[in-house]
């Protein structure tokens, strides 16, 4: 048998077992992992910011550290902040070179050199 043939019968079987109900189950599997690859990001960014938090303490010798309180309320609107913020720095970038290549279309003609003789 070719392995293009091969390749099909393979498709197909897959397709007949994820029709109907296998891909209702397919799709609940898929979401289960997601949800789980979320929430391990999700701890591995608040595990990274108090490792850093506690390290920037040591190096200024701070005597006590934020409560748990105060530091869920620093996470809880500076994770949010920070995030806005590089998109908003990522959509000044955009609309700028935007900008510079709409008036780089319109410029009159090829940019000449400043030199004569060039």
């Amino acid at each position: 048998m070719p392995a293009a043939a091969r390749a099909v019968a393979f498709v197909t079987r897959v397709a007949r077992r994820l029709s109907g109900v296998g891909l209702v189950r397919t799709a609940a599997a898929l979401s289960f992992t997601m949800v789980l690859g979320i929430a391990f990001v999700v701890v591995t960014a608040v595990l990274l910011i108090a490792t850093v938090e506690r390290e920037i303490n040591a190096i200024f010798r701070v005597p006590e550290p934020r409560s748990l309180a105060r530091r869920a309320l620093v996470y809880g609107l500076g994770v949010p902040f920070a995030v806005l913020a590089i998109g908003a720095a990522v959509h000044t970038m955009r609309w700028l070179i935007e900008r510079s290549l709409e008036a780089a279309t319109l410029a009159e003609g090829p940019v000449r050199s400043s030199r004569r003789g060039t």
